[in-house]
């Protein structure tokens, strides 16, 4: 910091108003409590004075010099003078000192926003001691500053308040790790010792129950027998979300508002270096985190920007997705939030993005294609296992879809079937098999979400239908010349009977099985189950009503189509046929 003229401090000029002390009502009252407070200091004037000034200098050209404003200006002047003073400046804050109580009482009106000090000096040695009080406090916060600003660590940050705070000061993670201390100031007894030796605050160790403190909110532990000085905690959030805390054995100065006043400081410039931390942290646990965040509030973002992202994360330009929303609050039981995180990375064989989002653990998978990789029996099978089993958390599952642009209705599919999951629950409870818990898929939740009165919204109810089974075959079939929509159709149509279908689209009976048997495996679905039914024939009815009759006449009027489009299975009166009529249902 440049030197700054003595002369000029001596009277009352502050330096550049962007390196001003931060010195509240309680701090000062601190600063004086040996002189003798007698009256003010009050703990609910949240106040900050930035610098101060004998009233010799209140004059015109000073108050128009001044960077700072009458408010944030300690004034000193004679007890005589402060009823004028305040008159004056009322939204002053006002300082003087007094030979005995006595004279108190002509000053009392104005105890809200006055210091009054036992007189036991000059006037010069108030002012040298305002001086020296806010030269220090400047002095710390700057050194705080150029920490912060050189990438130091909150050791350095610890460390640096010593000469002002004076207690033993540690900080802790949300897993209640030790992560910082100070070094110039040891653990005062054996509770704290055994904390720092330990490395971690266990519940053992504090003789109670550990948990993440509210936010913006003190937690003060009276002595004990456990310590003989009080402790006090406060919380580090960042965007909401618990980081840890910073604690203090008030071992050297007691608990009291100003220090606390103090405490506040510090944690300003730790939260800072917190947040550097967790930016580090969340793009090694999670790349692109706010790229996601993005998608998922829907906002614009250019191509380039897309692409980019998205080849930074590894995410295939044309490939496809699938959402998964898992139900837990890292908010409200961060370990937990953090070992389901955990399992699901390890889904889709790593083909996966896992982080937190407002009040759920959302997962993004990701394949180069739509051949049964992002099939709902595969996520029902590894969720269970990886997830469900071993934390009991459910999760509700979007389909799968194209365009990462699209992901927040993805998203919102989610968590439609995680709000419908009493109703699936209770569906499948009534049938013959029951599905297995934990993964709620939207698929079983549409129908439910469509008889729901609530509005629906047009983009979410197109995209919907955009990405099924049918809207893929029918462009396959558009490229290729090909004919396995019609087929799917009418083996639907006719209840699953093969026979009747081979003779609608004048094909071998094997021939259907093989080709049905074919789609079920690429795509990984059963239509045994009632619920693959009732989604294909959902998306068939999408499917018309979005086509018009000529193209729906293309598709399925000339029905010898597909028996030259398909072909027929390979020996389709041998063995592979007879094998596909075995493995495929039959009507």
């Amino acid at each position: 910091m440049a030197d700054l003229p003595l002369t000029d401090l001596l009277l009352g000029t502050p330096p550049d108003s962007g390196a001003l002390p931060h010195v509240t009502p309680a701090i000062l009252a601190d600063a004086f409590a040996e002189q003798g407070v007698l009256l003010g200091g009050s703990a609910s004037e949240r106040r900050v004075l930035r610098w101060f000034a004998p009233l010799s200098r209140l004059d015109s050209t000073y108050l128009a010099e001044t960077p700072v404003s009458v408010s944030e200006l300690l004034l000193a002047a004679d007890p005589e003078d402060i009823p004028a003073l305040a008159e004056q400046f009322p939204g002053s804050y006002l300082v003087t000192q007094v030979a005995d109580e006595a004279s108190l009482e002509a000053l009392r009106p104005y105890g809200s926003r006055l210091l009054v000090l036992r007189r036991v000096s000059a006037n010069a040695h108030l002012l040298l001691s305002l001086q020296n009080l806010f030269l220090r406090m400047l002095l710390w916060e700057s050194e705080m500053e150029r920490i912060v600003l050189r990438h130091g660590s909150l050791d350095d940050l610890l460390d640096a308040s010593v000469p002002f705070i004076g207690n033993f000061i540690f900080m802790s993670d949300n897993n209640f790790n030790v992560i910082a201390r100070t070094s110039a100031v040891e653990p005062p007894d054996d509770l704290h010792r055994t904390i720092i030796g330990n490395g971690c605050l266990t519940q053992r160790t504090i003789a109670e129950k550990r948990f993440r403190l509210p936010e913006k909110t003190f937690y003060a532990r009276p002595a004990s027998e456990l310590t003989p000085f009080d402790r006090v905690s406060y919380p580090i959030h960042l965007q909401h979300t618990y980081f840890g805390s910073i604690s203090m054995a008030c071992c050297a100065k007691p608990d009291t508002e100003g220090l606390r006043d103090l405490f506040r400081i510090l944690i300003r410039h730790v939260r800072t270096v917190c947040e550097r931390q967790w930016m580090r942290q969340t793009a090694c646990d999670a790349p692109s985190y706010f790229f996601f965040a993005k998608l998922l509030r829907h906002e614009a973002l250019t191509a380039e920007y897309m692409a980019a992202q998205m080849e930074a994360n590894r995410l295939p330009a044309a490939g496809h997705f699938k959402v998964i929303v898992f139900a837990v609050d890292p908010s409200i039981d961060p370990d937990l939030a953090h070992s389901v995180a955990k399992a699901a990375s390890t889904l889709n064989g790593g083909r996966v993005r896992c982080f937190p989002h407002e009040h759920e653990v959302v997962a993004l998978c990701h394949g180069a294609g739509m051949d049964g990789e992002l099939s709902h029996q595969k996520t029902l099978d590894e969720v269970g296992e990886k997830v469900y089993e071993p934390f009991g958390v459910d999760c509700g599952v979007s389909s799968v879809f194209s365009g990462l642009e699209n992901m927040d209705l993805a998203y919102q599919q989610a968590q439609i079937a995680l709000g419908f999951r009493g109703a699936i629950d209770r569906e499948s409870a009534a049938n013959e098999a029951p599905l297995p818990r934990g993964s709620y898929f939207f698929e079983d939740a549409l129908l439910y979400y469509l008889v729901d009165p609530t509005a629906k919204d047009e983009r979410f109810m197109r995209f919907s239908f955009s990405t099924s089974i049918v809207s893929i075959l029918w462009e396959e079939d558009l490229e290729n010349d090909t004919s396995y929509l019609a087929l799917l159709w009418f083996y639907l149509q006719s209840e699953r009977n093969a026979t009747l279908t081979a003779a609608k689209l004048h094909m071998h009976r094997n021939t259907v099985l093989y080709h049905i048997d074919k789609i079920q495996k690429r795509f990984d679905f059963d239509l045994d189950m009632k619920s693959a039914r009732d989604w294909l024939l959902l998306n068939f009815k999408a499917f018309f009503s979005s086509q018009s009759s000529e193209s729906l006449a293309s598709i399925f009027a000339d029905e010898g189509k597909a028996s030259a489009g398909l072909g027929t299975a390979r020996g389709a009166g041998g063995s592979e046929g007879a094998a596909a009529s075995e493995a495929a249902s039959q009507g």
